[in-house]
């Protein structure tokens, strides 16, 4: 009954119940309040990419462009005073027309070939949002307001914006859940293990594909909204094509195909950066890049798949 509970179905409520814990441990520390926000941002916008690489095994270098379209959509409706909840609403229809018009050009293509695509396309919706003005520029967009919530104004503190997302990334999470539960992840998973089989079988390969490109950029997108909304503002260094490739390394840190997999790999990369950089100020990077390396070596699954394989080995332990 006991190794029950702490199997990994469980793991998810666990999460929770711990973050939601340390809301309150920490409620006047602002700062690790901070960087605990960012990382459920962060974490929320990888749980997007999972879809692609965990699930349907397709390797996009171009993910960085939802975290810009969902913060940069968010932030730009903040400031024209919208609510919270139609500002988001909004985003996420602004995400899904935008990934699915760049989801029908990748996916023509599979492998490297899709990877160097989503590359180009990020590239070229990096220049083009640089060169709006009215989204700041090469600037960037600051001085995002905080919007109210039905009207009300609920997000005036750090635990608040904390709070914020982590109900974004829960409900990313329980959407996502229900979406690979169901006969379309079934799908995703058939293509991922064998495309040819898949297509044999019958499953519309290109509609499927699609699909997932979709919902990564839609989940992207709700965590550039979080980010947005806990930063007051985006630069363009923070969605460059370079942070594409930071999306896969918090993924592999932290397990892909698990889905939570990948807000754990984004707390480590967000304390662990921080903790660096702030003791080693000159030499962190070198620091950085041997954790992960250690990390990746080590733990090949992740660190989902390191509690995975300890939850299996709880549940074979006899009574």
């Amino acid at each position: 009954m006991i190794t029950r509970r702490l199997g990994t179905p469980a793991l998810p409520a666990v999460i929770v119940a711990a973050a939601i814990a340390f809301a309150f441990l920490q409620a006047g520390n602002a700062y690790n309040l901070q960087l605990a926000g960012d990382a459920l941002a962060l974490g929320t916008w990888v749980m997007g990419l999972d879809i692609l690489v965990g699930y349907t095994g397709l390797v996009p270098f171009g993910h960085a462009a939802w975290l810009a379209v969902g913060a940069y959509a968010f932030g730009y409706l903040a400031r024209q005073g919208w609510d919270a909840v139609p500002a988001l609403a909004a985003t996420i229809v602004i995400a899904a027309a935008a990934s699915w018009l760049m989801g029908i050009v990748a996916t023509r293509a599979g492998g490297l070939a899709f990877a160097i695509i989503t590359l180009a396309e990020g590239v070229v919706l990096y220049t083009v949002i640089l060169h709006l003005g009215f989204l700041g520029g090469g600037i960037g967009m600051f001085g995002v307001p905080l919007p109210r919530i039905a009207g009300l104004s609920l997000l005036g503190s750090e635990q608040s914006l904390y709070f914020f997302a982590l109900a974004l990334a829960g409900l990313s999470y329980l959407a996502l859940r229900l979406l690979t539960g169901s006969p379309v992840g079934g799908f995703w998973r058939a293509i991922r293990d064998d495309r040819v089989r898949a297509q044999s079988i019958g499953i519309e390969l290109w509609r499927y594909e699609v699909l997932a490109f979709v919902t990564a950029g839609v989940i992207g997108a709700v965590g550039g909204a979080a980010f947005v909304m806990l930063n007051a503002g985006i630069g363009p260094s923070q969605f460059d094509w370079s942070q594409s490739g930071l999306a896969l390394v918090i993924l592999i840190v932290g397990g892909s195909g698990t889905l939570y997999g990948a807000v754990l790999g984004a707390l480590i990369y967000v304390f662990a950066s921080n903790y660096l950089t702030s003791s080693f100020a000159s030499t962190w990077q070198v620091y950085f890049g041997a954790l992960f390396v250690a990390l990746v070596l080590l733990m090949p699954g992740g660190v989902a798949g390191v509690i995975r394989l300890g939850s299996g080995r709880l549940r074979r332990r006899p009574a």
